[in-house]
C-alpha cells in the first residue's frame, strides 16, 4: 500500500500541510496576517443561515459508516459525492454535469467551497438545481486547511468524484479518501495550468520553496494548480472530456453531455414558442469566442455567434 500513488500523494500532502501550518517564513506570516481580515469578511458573508452549509461539529466516523452500511443493507442505492473547487462560478458546471449523469443510477450530492472572489451564491445558471449541494467557506491558507478537514469529515458517500484537478477539490477528495477509505476518481476537462499561462506542472517538493510568494496562500492559485497537475494521476480512476485530454492523461472519456429529454418538444407549447418577440438581439459585450474548443466542445451551429447579423453556416 505504501508504494501506491494515492498513498504517496497523501503523505506528501500531509507533510506540506504541516509546513504551511508552521508558517516559518516572515513573508508568508505577514501575508497571512493581511489575509485574516479578508477571511473574517468572508466568514461573515457566509454566516447567514443556509441549509446547504454544514454547521456544528462533524459526526463521528463510526456514525457515518454505520449510516451508510444501513442504507446499503436496506437496498438503497450507492452514493457518490461530486467535489467541485468552487460553487460560485463556471467550474461548478462540469461538476453538476457529472452529478446529473450519475443520479439516474446513484444517489448523488455536490460539495464545494464558496470563495468570495467568485461570488457568495451558487453559480447563477444552476441555482435551481434539485441535486443536494453542500457548501463550506473558502478562504486562504492556512485557514482553508481546517475547512477542508471539517468538510472531509462530513462527506458520507461510497465513492468520491473530483471535478477538475484544482487543490480545493483534489485535496478535499484526498482527505475524504484517507478518512473513509473510499475510491477516488478525478475528472479532467481542461489543462488547468494553461489558465495561468503555464505549460507544465510543478513537483510538490518545489511548491514549499515559494514561501515568500503570496500566491502560495491561494488554494486556487497558480502554484497549487501546477502542483495538482502532476498528482492527479494518483487517483484510482481518471475521466476526461475529450480525446485530446485522453491522449494526455488516459482514462475514460465522459463528454460534455446534456440530458436530451430537457429539449423534448413535447415539453413546450409550440404556439407560445412561435409568438413574435419584441426584444431584439444585440451583440453581447463579452463572451466566449464562437467555435471555442477550450473545454472540448465542438460547434454544431453558428447561430447566436453574431446576434447583430444573420447567422451563417460554416462547413467543416
Amino acid at each position: 500500500m505504501r508504494s501506491s500513488g494515492a498513498f504517496r500523494l497523501g503523505a506528501k500532502a500531509s507533510r506540506l500541510r504541516e509546513r504551511l501550518r508552521g508558517g516559518g517564513a516572515r513573508g508568508v506570516e505577514v501575508a497571512i496576517q493581511g489575509a485574516l481580515a479578508q477571511l473574517e469578511q468572508a466568514r461573515e458573508a457566509l454566516a447567514a443561515p443556509d441549509s446547504t452549509t454544514p454547521t456544528g461539529p462533524p459526526p463521528a466516523v463510526e456514525e457515518l459508516r454505520a449510516a451508510r452500511l444501513a442504507v446499503r443493507a436496506s437496498g438503497g442505492r450507492p452514493k457518490v459525492a461530486v467535489l467541485a473547487w468552487d460553487a460560485g462560478h463556471n467550474p461548478f458546471g462540469r461538476a453538476h454535469l457529472l452529478a446529473d449523469l450519475l443520479r439516474h443510477q446513484y444517489e448523488v450530492e455536490l460539495w464545494a467551497p464558496q470563495f468570495e472572489r467568485y461570488g457568495r451564491d451558487l453559480w447563477a445558471p444552476l441555482r435551481d438545481t434539485t441535486i443536494p449541494v453542500h457548501r463550506f467557506p473558502g478562504s486562504s491558507f492556512p485557514e482553508f486547511l481546517d475547512a477542508l478537514d471539517d468538510a472531509a469529515a462530513r462527506i458520507d458517500a461510497d465513492a468520491l468524484y473530483v471535478s477538475k484537478p484544482r487543490l480545493p477539490s483534489l485535496a478535499l477528495g484526498q482527505l475524504a479518501k484517507e478518512r473513509w477509505a473510499r475510491p477516488l476518481l478525478v475528472d479532467i476537462d481542461d489543462f488547468e495550468p494553461s489558465f495561468f499561462g503555464e505549460h507544465e506542472g510543478l513537483p510538490l517538493d518545489q511548491v514549499a520553496r515559494h514561501r515568500g510568494d503570496p500566491d502560495l496562500l491561494l488554494p486556487f492559485g497558480r502554484l497549487w494548480t501546477r502542483a495538482c497537475e502532476l498528482v492527479a494521476g494518483a487517483a484510482d480512476q481518471i475521466t476526461v472530456s475529450n480525446p485530446e485530454l485522453e491522449a494526455r492523461y488516459g482514462g475514460l472519456v465522459v463528454p460534455h453531455a446534456r440530458d436530451e429529454s430537457v429539449f423534448d418538444p413535447a415539453r413546450f407549447d409550440r404556439t407560445a414558442a412561435r409568438r413574435p418577440r419584441s426584444r431584439r438581439w444585440s451583440r453581447p459585450a463579452t463572451g466566449t469566442p464562437c467555435g471555442s474548443s477550450r473545454s472540448g466542445l465542438r460547434p454544431v451551429s453558428s447561430a447566436g455567434c453574431s446576434p447583430a447579423r444573420p447567422p451563417t453556416t460554416t462547413r467543416r
